[in-house]
């Protein structure tokens, strides 16, 4: 398997997966994370999960099925030479045209935004998630109030208050973060809310997440919750406090 993160590993392949393995996964996993099929059609974090992860699956497809774009990808993120050795490649001649591109509904569809404002570009944090581009980029989030639930489901997800000298940015609801959310980064948020789940939770996260200069509340249960994640959860610099459990309204500051 290709390291985590890539193109490869989105679709549970190996660099040397023939064109054939590559349109058998996407299909698969287009239909598994498809937001149509999640079970429960109100459970929001289900459908943001599904939709991010059917963001990348689609940019994986694009650029797997297309033998130009595979190529300079390989080269990009260096798998050329594991990449030659696949047995199919070996005698072939010429370059295969692109397959067919599958019709994705424009809420569901990626984009190559590396750099979003809030409230500026889009007018909440959750919107700005969705529209951020498969391969990471910033969030930048002016001081202000935030109401409702944000999901992170893509790698390199960076949320930053912009101004934090004078004043935070308040979010009312769970950041939650599930599958491969590795390098997230939350910086300058005061997260206040009253759920059943962790007010961060990082449950099954795959991969290092950063919470920074945060001040996190959670009145009715935890404040962060690090069930079944793997990779390091690093807490810098942040104070938890007034929570149901793990600080049991004592404050704690996390160096």
């Amino acid at each position: 398997m290709a390291q985590a993160g890539s193109h490869y590993a989105i679709l549970e392949l190996s660099v040397t997966a023939t064109p054939e393995e590559v349109r058998k996964a996407h299909k698969l996993l287009a239909l598994k994370w498809h937001p149509d099929k999640v079970s429960d059609p109100n459970d929001e974090v289900a459908i943001r999960v599904a939709t991010q992860q059917f963001q990348l699956v689609q940019a994986a497809y694009e650029v797997l099925s297309d033998a130009e774009k595979r190529s300079q990808y390989d080269r990009q993120h260096g798998f050329s030479e594991a990449a030659a050795q696949a047995p199919w490649k070996k005698g072939r001649s010429g370059a295969t045209g692109p397959s067919p591109q599958p019709t994705v509904p424009a809420g569901w569809a990626h984009t190559k935004a590396e750099s979003i404002n809030v409230p500026g570009d889009v007018e909440n944090i959750a919107a700005a998630v969705d529209q951020l581009s498969v391969t990471g980029g910033t969030i930048h989030v002016s001081a202000g109030c935030y109401h409702g639930l944000i999901v992170v489901s893509k790698p390199f997800v960076k949320i930053i208050c912009t101004n934090q000298q004078s004043e935070k940015a308040v979010v009312k609801g769970q950041i939650v973060f599930r599958q491969c959310a590795m390098g997230a980064h939350v910086q300058g948020l005061c997260v206040s809310t009253s759920c059943v789940g962790g007010a961060i939770d990082l449950k099954g996260v795959v991969g290092d997440v950063t919470i920074e200069d945060c001040d996190i509340c959670n009145s009715e249960s935890a404040g962060v919750v690090l069930e079944g994640s793997s990779g390091t959860t690093k807490l810098l610099n942040c104070r938890v406090h007034d929570c149901k459990f793990d600080g049991q309204q004592r404050a704690h500051w996390c160096p």
